[in-house]
């Protein structure tokens, strides 16, 4: 998870700070952003899945590294995605090894 400045933005990917995500067949859509634009982005397995604008005051709080509310919210949001998606993939690999049975 990463909230700034889009770098570097098109159709198959996006990068805010150092962080670049390639946008898949489920992400959400990146038209509405262009370089310069505050962003912040989630990425499970290098693929984005979260996209949002900062509220105003998260620039200037990020540049003293003061977390926001938003980058509370958007960090708890990423840790409860990567919960689900784990456990996904847990039930996923169970229900392939009981139907091999």
């Amino acid at each position: 998870m990463k909230l700034g400045t889009v770098s570097a933005v098109s159709s198959s990917s996006i990068t805010v700070g150092p962080l670049t995500c390639t946008v898949g067949a489920g992400s959400p859509s990146v038209a509405g952003f262009k370089v310069g634009d505050q962003a912040g982005i989630g990425c499970f397995n290098g693929v984005l899945f979260m996209i949002g604008v900062p509220p105003a005051n998260a620039g200037a709080a990020a540049a003293t590294g003061a977390p926001t509310n938003a980058t509370v919210r958007f960090s708890k949001l990423v840790r409860q995605y990567t919960t689900l998606a784990k456990l996904h993939t847990r039930i996923v690999k169970t229900s392939k090894a009981h139907a091999k049975h």
